[in-house]
């Protein structure tokens, strides 16, 4: 009788089970985990993949799964977007617009230096102001 028989039953990117070969000469089950594989709520993830995630065009932010197995937050910002008083704004998004005594200020989003989204402000004389 062979002892060495391996009967694989399931197979994903994390997990492998199925029927091995016992050395009383039973065929028992098996499950064996991929160490570099992150466990969370009962599900396991393979290494380097997006647990959980938000995105929107200005930001990004989650749990993922690191390249040791480890379950860990990440964020990342768009560099193009601004962010003011705690706020994302979208390149060329107003942010405000006040007039006071014929003066208008308005505040924008301009991505155009060098792709770094910068707060401006921009302030001009109303025309027909009376």
């Amino acid at each position: 009788l062979a002892t060495n028989v391996t009967i694989v039953t399931f197979r994903d990117n994390c997990t492998t089970a199925g029927l091995r070969c016992h050395p009383s000469g039973y065929m028992v089950n098996f499950t064996t985990v991929d160490p570099t594989c992150c466990h969370k709520d009962g599900v396991y993830y393979p290494a380097e993949s997006y647990i959980e995630s938000y995105a929107s065009f200005c930001e990004a932010s989650g749990l993922y799964c690191g390249k040791t197995g480890q379950v860990g937050p990440f964020y990342y910002h768009n560099p193009r977007c601004c962010r003011h008083n705690g706020v994302f704004y979208h390149p060329g998004e107003a942010i405000s617009s006040s007039t006071v005594n014929c003066i208008t200020t308005d505040t924008f989003c301009d991505d155009s230096a060098h792709g770094a989204g910068l707060v401006v402000m921009a302030t001009h004389a109303e025309e027909t102001c009376s």
